[in-house]
């Protein structure tokens, strides 16, 4: 995740892929979370850049948990251990992404939760004419 690409490698057109860190992310540590599953979603998060805010489900019940989310519209949760239905619930209303999945040694799987994909597609040719093939100069 941490090298642009470009899958396509078309001779006259860029089309790169590439990952930035997740601006909004929430941990929510419920009921039955492991101590070893936190700890490999917070290197995950650190290791793509991502400072989560996290959220313990025994310092903050559900219902206000849930009254938060409306301040992180399209935001992500990743959750650790037991989430209830009035969490869902509130994510699917607040548009955030709600990750609910085990959580997995496999970095190749975790670590995309913590990233976004952003696709940057720049024309190599004018008229025809190719008008330069260096593929680093794409806008940050």
């Amino acid at each position: 995740y941490g090298v642009d690409h470009d899958p396509s490698g078309l001779f006259c057109e860029a089309n790169v892929l590439r990952y930035r860190p997740h601006p909004d992310l929430v941990v929510r540590v419920g009921a039955g979370a492991t101590p070893a599953d936190l700890e490999r979603v917070l290197a995950a998060s650190t290791r793509c850049g991502v400072e989560p805010r996290i959220s313990r489900a025994i310092d903050e019940d559900d219902t206000a948990f849930a009254a938060t989310l409306s301040a992180h519209r399209f935001g992500r949760i990743r959750t650790v251990g037991f989430v209830s239905e009035t969490v869902r619930r509130a994510a699917i209303a607040a548009e955030v992404d709600l990750v609910d999945e085990a959580v997995t040694a496999s970095g190749r799987l975790e670590l995309r939760h913590y990233v976004r994909e952003q696709a940057v597609s720049r024309t190599l040719h004018r008229f025809g004419n190719l008008i330069g093939t260096q593929r680093t100069d794409f806008i940050v």
